[in-house]
């Protein structure tokens, strides 16, 4: 049997699901995001990462078929190193530290236009996230 959300309960469980922080990074290896994925299957591109906390979502009522699609502050990331220059950048990556000291793969999504290469020293790359709960 499959589970049962009513429609008012479905805002306060996805605001449940972001009170805490996770890390947003921009992978550079060539994978596809699988169900069996866990962090180290990818790559940091070497940047700072940014980070996810409650305050950056918006997360409207459910629609007219219950879903809700969670929007968050566009994040930017900035590169200031030649080394970068060339890399392509595959997608981003989502994850939290957990409490027994290891790292939990949330998500990924692979650019569909993708690679972006990095084309100079001194790059911008904004990300924004979209979720749809259904």
């Amino acid at each position: 049997m499959a589970v049962i959300i009513p429609d008012s309960a479905r805002v306060t469980i996805v605001n449940e699901f972001f009170q805490g922080a996770v890390f947003l990074e921009l992978f550079r290896n060539d994978v596809y995001p699988g169900l069996d994925d866990v962090f180290s299957d990818y790559q940091s591109l070497g940047v700072p990462f940014q980070t996810l906390g409650f305050g950056d979502w918006t997360i409207p009522s459910p629609g007219a078929q219950g879903e809700i699609r969670a929007t968050a502050t566009p994040k930017v990331f900035s590169t200031s190193s030649n080394y970068l220059v060339g890399i392509p950048i595959y997608g981003y990556y989502v994850y939290e530290s957990a409490f027994t000291g290891g790292i939990n793969l949330l998500w990924a999504e692979r650019v569909d236009a993708g690679p972006f290469i990095i084309p100079a020293p001194t790059t911008t790359i904004t990300v924004i996230l979209n979720l749809l709960f259904q």
